[in-house]
This record gives structure tokens, C-alpha cells and sequence, in this order.
């Protein structure tokens, strides 16, 4: 049981990481992207193939390279947002998502082809070897909180604030001069080095990589993870990964088929698109924020009683 309860921290981990650029594309650009699993791909053989070969497995010397290649693919993805819009642009990700993975399957001497590439040597940090399920979590969790203190940063600056102006009134934004199409790409190559670091992470511990494992499907699950979390919220797609990276592990428990993972995951899609638009994080920050308006009324009504007494 431990192991299991392991594995799923560290894959709830890994895909929190994986989302949380994304959950910058959907909630301020506005767009929903279906090629983050190709550029998660990229980041798994980025690993896979400098492992694979002997060159490094220091992850301090893999996972900059990677950012680079997952940075550079994403601008490729955006750049056509200076051209298309809105469902046009679904379109063209999903055709560069299967571009990726199907040039993954076909560049066999770089990927293995459909199998992919396996065995690889245990990851290391300066000598350090990444052999266990706890010395992964004691990898993954200040990644994690380096990345979530990063991009709470970039909201607060000045650059996050137009992304929030972007998401609420582009045509306000655009008579401040500042170019909506530019912001959208920024947020793609920065959603592209985040789900790259996160695959060299997902591969390193799994210790296979195969084309067929960042297909559709995949991308589909991280828009999904960000909607179920709240799109707007940095605590929203790590509750969406927790819940969605664990979900085949309890069905597992319950002695449910793991092919219900599909089902259940399409229903939770629909109850958040008819009910929840803002997500679980939505309602915890309703909640909070009618606390806070319950305690403003309460001490209201006590200083207007001491005013009264006195």
C-alpha cells in the first residue's frame, strides 16, 4: 500500500507541474490548446534519449535542455495565433500534436518507434542517485514549489496583471498598445517549459518512454485537469491532477476496470462545464470570500452596537 500511495503522489506531482502553464493558456489566453502532451512528449525522450545513450542523466543538465527544445516547440505552436483564432486554433494544435507524435513513431533511430525507448540508467543530481519512490518525491516537490512561486510571481507583476486584462476586455487591453497575440505566445512557450520539465520527470521515473503514450488522449486529460481544478487558480490544477492522476489507482482499489477512467473522466468534464465553470478552486474561493463577508457583517453589526452602548 505504501508503494501505491507513493506512486500516486509522485504522478499527481509530476502532472500538477505538467498543467500549470496550461492552466495559463485556458484561464487568461483563453484558448483551449490539445498539444501539451506532444510537448510533454518531447520533454520524457529529451530525457530518454540523453539518458538512453550515456550523454548525462544529471537531471540539473537535462531538465535546462529540455525547457529549451519544449520552449521552442511551443513558439512554433503559438506563432500561428498571429493568424487564427478561436476554434481554428484547436484545430491547428491537434494537427501539431499528431505531427509530433507521429514524427516521434516514425524517427525510429531518435525514439525506438512505437515502442519507445526503456532501461534507462536512475537519474542523478550532482552524483545523487534517484533510485527510490521517496527520493523522487524529495526531487518533485521543490520543483513544484518552485514553480508555483514562479508563476504566483509573473501574476503579480506587471506582465501578469495584462494577462488578466487580457482574459477580461481584450479590446481594453488592446487601446493600452499592448498586442493580445504576443501575451497569447508568451504563455504558450512558457505552458511548453513547464510540460517539458515535467516529462523528463514522468519519463526518468517510469523509466520508459513510447510515442503512444502522449497522444490525444493525453492532452485531453490536461485540459480536463485544469477544468476540474479551476483554470484561473494556481492551486487549481494541482486539486485537478491530484484528483485525475489518482483516479485509475482508487478504481484499481474498488476492483473497477481502469478503461472507466475515460467514462469518468468525461462525466467530471460535464458536471464542470454545466455547474462548476470556475472548478473546485472556484468553490473553495466562493466559500472563503463568503466567510470573509459574514465576519465583515459581524463586526459591522458589533461596532454599531458599541456605538450605541456607548
Amino acid at each position: 500500500m505504501t508503494y501505491i500511495i507513493q506512486t500516486i503522489v509522485i504522478y499527481s506531482l509530476t502532472y500538477s507541474i505538467a498543467v500549470l502553464g496550461l492552466s495559463f493558456v485556458v484561464g487568461y489566453a483563453q484558448i483551449f490548446v490539445l498539444s501539451q502532451a506532444a510537448i510533454f512528449g518531447v520533454g520524457s525522450f529529451t530525457y530518454a534519449v540523453l539518458a538512453g545513450r550515456n550523454i548525462t542523466t544529471d537531471l540539473l543538465l537535462v531538465i535546462p535542455i529540455a525547457m529549451v527544445i519544449g520552449g521552442a516547440m511551443s513558439l512554433v505552436t503559438g506563432l500561428p495565433l498571429l493568424r487564427l483564432g478561436g476554434d481554428y486554433y484547436i484545430v491547428a494544435s491537434l494537427a501539431f500534436q499528431y505531427v509530433i507524435v507521429q514524427g516521434l513513431v516514425n524517427w525510429t533511430s531518435l525514439s525506438g518507434g512505437p515502442p519507445g525507448l526503456f532501461a534507462f540508467p536512475s537519474p542523478t543530481i550532482l552524483g545523487w542517485s534517484i533510485s527510490s519512490n521517496m527520493d523522487f518525491i524529495y526531487v518533485l516537490v521543490p520543483i513544484l514549489i518552485l514553480a508555483l512561486g514562479s508563476l504566483l510571481w509573473v501574476r503579480r507583476m506587471p506582465y501578469g496583471r495584462a494577462l488578466v486584462a487580457m482574459a477580461d476586455d481584450e479590446v481594453a487591453l488592446a487601446a493600452g498598445g499592448v498586442k493580445a497575440d504576443a501575451l497569447r505566445v508568451s504563455v504558450f512557450v512558457l505552458a511548453g517549459i513547464l510540460a517539458a520539465v515535467a516529462g523528463v520527470l514522468f519519463t526518468s521515473f517510469l523509466d520508459v518512454a513510447s510515442p503512444g503514450d502522449y497522444g490525444i488522449t493525453e492532452s485531453i486529460l490536461m485540459i480536463t485537469m485544469v477544468l476540474v481544478g479551476g483554470a484561473r487558480s494556481l492551486i487549481g490544477p494541482f486539486i485537478g491532477a491530484v484528483i485525475l492522476a489518482s483516479l485509475p489507482y482508487w478504481l484499481n482499489l474498488v476492483h473497477w476496470s481502469v478503461y472507466m477512467t475515460g467514462v469518468i473522466t468525461g462525466v467530471l468534464l460535464l458536471l464542470v462545464a454545466f455547474f462548476l465553470p470556475d472548478g473546485v478552486a472556484g468553490i473553495a474561493n466562493s466559500s472563503i470570500r463568503r466567510l470573509a463577508r459574514s465576519r465583515s457583517k459581524v463586526r459591522l453589526i458589533s461596532a454599531e452596537q458599541s456605538a450605541g452602548d456607548t
